[in-house]
């Protein structure tokens, strides 16, 4: 029952991490989570990263959100992931 709260919550913060890289006012808290999740779903069960893929098509899909700029997003927040592992 932990690790399931545990995975809420760090699913609950990688959602506020990239509506926040999105900067738009407009997406809604509840259907940015379910893209994070769902995306986060993708990841890991499509092999070679080709999960990556869906984040872009998902938020263009379901939030109107162009490609460009999901795509930039996701490119700033793997940078920052790598930046903190490199620390």
């Amino acid at each position: 029952m932990e690790s399931f709260l545990i995975y809420l919550i760090n699913y609950y913060f990688r959602t506020l991490r990239f509506r926040d890289l999105l900067d738009i006012e407009t997406i809604p808290p509840a259907g940015m989570f379910g893209v994070t999740c769902l995306y986060g779903m993708y990841l890991y069960l499509m092999p070679a990263k080709t999960g990556e893929v869906s984040y872009p098509l998902m938020l263009k899909d379901r939030m109107g959100v162009s490609i460009s700029q999901s795509a930039a997003t996701l490119v700033v927040a793997r940078f920052f992931d790598f930046a903190a592992v490199a620390l």
